[in-house]
């Protein structure tokens, strides 16, 4: 079962994402063509700061997943209900930690961001509304997670988000068509989140009953280690939002609305890269708790090489196509300029490092070597935090970047060495190779652009010239796969003709 469901796993998320995508590409524009820039900003800011405050239950998530792996593997129901129950409890305390964090910013940011065209009063509405909006979400999709994850159906999750960012994005484009105040796109937001928690708690009901007690005989199950992925996750996520966070803050939220169509396409990568390791990390999971060191290391091979392989075909995109997919989404927009090739550069080189980082940073939590790594993550979003505010009042839009970049390099460097020293079969030659094989290919493509400029004038355009350097780059990865890559090329038609035929591993 376990390539099937990792063939729903993907499909769904793919399903998702795409919505998701194409829903990020067309109502930040509609939004700035309808309100102005300065409400694309307003809504990028809000949406960024209460992630990082959503981070609260990031990391308890990942080692309740990490404890469940084990119960879900002995069919152990009585564990897992545990389980289950402490993270309820623990999530209705955070819950709490959360709404008020999040009001107190919205206070402090209402009177921070007030000038003669937005009022206080509409941006702590907006922070409110966003703010229940996410309590929702913390509470009810987390349990979800917990539970759907582990047990390889993640797809159940992925399909009522799915639901979830439709609705949203049909009463937005209604908001939006009809010119009413801009508070109701939160609104919107706000109704697909309901739709999607009632379809949650129904499912969750539906597959736990008789699995799962509400009421298990262990009501102080500890989950171990749940404060330093906790940390973790905060900080490696922090760094992705901050940098919104920091362009509203020392430079304007106009300037967030342009940094936002940047963030929107190395989120976009990472997102895509993120959704092949979710789909096979509860799989890789499963298989370290049963399997041999010669299997462990055979399937995250695998994985590692298909990552790497797909960050390099997304990064290439990214160098060819980021500027003129810049142009074309500010086109008609006069209240500010959306023109900066060094950002540009920057995401590129984010969005190569962050394909590295994907590969094998996942081993780290299905090993459960949190408290290893969590202060790899404090030390560096420090560092880059710090970096961030620094280069960005100095020097301006583009150099916020600095920041991302160096805890990138700095969590690839230490985060291998931790893995290697807590983890008997990982090895680093297939990775050192296909890092060289990424770089040098996305800076040929970089550089061949700029040598050879085409114009890009219209979207048609855009997306002709996003499918011919997508061919191009797989026939450079086929090449490069048939001289290194034979066996894991061979496994990945082994399993494709196995969820094909529906001949899939035990």
């Amino acid at each position: 079962m376990r390539s099937k469901n990792a063939a729903r796993n993907l499909l769904a998320y793919i399903i998702y994402e795409a919505i998701a995508f194409i829903g990020s590409i067309i109502f930040p524009r509609l939004i700035i063509l309808t309100y102005g820039s300065q409400i694309n900003g307003l809504t990028s800011t809000i949406t960024r700061i209460l992630s990082l405050v959503n981070l609260l239950q990031a990391g308890a998530v990942g080692a309740a997943v990490y404890q469940m792996y084990k119960p879900v593997a002995d069919n152990d129901y009585m564990t897992q209900s545990e389980i289950i129950y402490s993270s309820r409890k623990f999530y209705s305390r955070v819950v709490k930690l959360y709404v008020i964090i999040s009001l107190v910013l919205g206070i402090f940011y209402s009177y921070h961001l007030e000038d003669s065209s937005l009022s206080a009063l509409q941006v702590f509405s907006a922070f409110l509304v966003l703010t229940i909006n996410g309590a929702i979400q913390l509470f009810i999709t987390s349990i979800c997670d917990i539970y759907f994850g582990p047990n390889q159906k993640k797809y159940v999750v992925i399909s009522t988000s799915i639901i979830s960012q439709i609705i949203n994005y049909l009463i937005q484009a209604i908001v939006i068509y009809l010119r009413v105040s801009f508070i109701y796109i939160y609104f919107a937001m706000l109704a697909g989140t309901i739709v999607g928690a009632c379809l949650n708690i129904y499912l969750f009901k539906k597959y736990t009953k008789g699995k799962i007690r509400y009421n298990p005989n262990n009501k102080n199950y500890v989950i171990a280690d749940r404060k330093y992925l906790m940390i973790e996750c905060i900080g490696a996520e922090f760094m992705t939002a901050a940098p919104t966070v920091i362009v509203t803050t020392f430079v304007g939220l106009l300037y967030s609305s342009v940094f936002s169509v940047y963030s929107l396409v190395f989120i976009s990568a990472k997102t895509v890269l993120s959704t092949i390791q979710i789909s096979v990390s509860p799989i890789f999971g499963n298989i370290v708790k049963t399997a041999s060191d010669e299997k462990k290391f055979e399937i995250y091979n695998l994985i590692e090489y298909v990552t790497i392989m797909f960050g390099t075909i997304i990064a290439c995109c990214v160098a060819k196509l980021i500027m003129p997919f810049v142009t074309l989404y500010s086109q008609n927009v006069n209240d500010a300029d959306y023109q900066y090739p060094l950002l540009a550069f920057f995401v590129i080189i984010y969005v190569c490092m962050f394909s590295v980082l994907t590969s094998f940073s996942y081993v780290s939590t299905v090993y459960g070597l949190f408290k290893q790594t969590c202060w790899i993550t404090i030390i560096s979003s420090g560092i880059g935090l710090i970096l961030s505010v620094i280069c960005t009042v100095l020097w301006g839009l583009p150099f916020v970047m600095i920041g991302l970049l160096a805890v990138q390099f700095i969590t690839i460097f230490v985060l291998n060495i931790v893995i290697k020293m807590n983890v008997a079969w990982y090895k680093r030659k297939g990775l050192i190779r296909r890092t060289l094989f990424l770089i040098i290919n996305v800076m040929f493509v970089y550089t061949l652009g700029n040598m050879y400029s085409y114009s890009i004038d219209s979207w048609k355009k855009w997306v002709v010239t996003a499918i011919i350097t997508v061919f191009i780059e797989c026939l450079v990865v086929l090449g490069y796969s048939a001289l290194f890559e034979r066996k894991n090329i061979k496994l990945v038609y082994i399993y494709i003709k196995g969820i094909l035929l529906g001949e899939s591993e035990s």
